[in-house]
């Protein structure tokens, strides 16, 4: 199936217009600053898994359409995850010779292990929506 999602640009919108206003995956072909702000086609915890030997599936896949449909997927949030990166926010930490990370902080879904970490500004406890790759750095709500 295709994902699509209701694009900033459809706020207040009738259903005819949010319609015309989604962003759907296969709209990597004409990518826009919105396409590349949706955190659903690049996180990796919302990407399609290839089904591998081992696995309960056996790594086999119900059709070529399945399985060209979870590459595809695959390829384009690896071709693109630098776009959507240089969108996100920024990783401040700096290292012990005083240089800043800037790594982008990446969404990260409920299911993730990170669920316990905290937003790691003053005064802040709630659990994180953005973190960066590397342990003990930013994390923010």
């Amino acid at each position: 199936g295709m994902m699509c999602f209701r694009g900033s640009t459809g706020e207040g919108l009738g259903s005819d217009e949010i319609a015309a206003n989604e962003l759907c995956f296969d709209d990597w072909r004409k990518a826009t600053i919105d396409w590349l702000s949706t955190p659903e086609f690049f996180t990796p915890a919302r990407l399609p898994k290839m089904k591998i030997p081992g696995s309960k599936d056996g790594g086999v896949y119900a059709s070529s359409d399945e399985y060209m449909e979870i590459v595809t997927k695959n390829w384009v949030a690896m071709t693109f995850c630098d776009g959507f990166a240089a969108l996100s926010p920024q990783c401040q930490c700096r290292s012990k010779s005083g240089n800043s990370c800037q790594q982008a902080l990446w969404p990260v879904s409920n299911t993730q292990a990170i669920g316990s970490v905290r937003c790691r500004t003053r005064s802040c406890n709630r659990l994180v929506e953005f973190a960066c790759r590397m342990r003990n750095h930013d994390a923010l709500c």
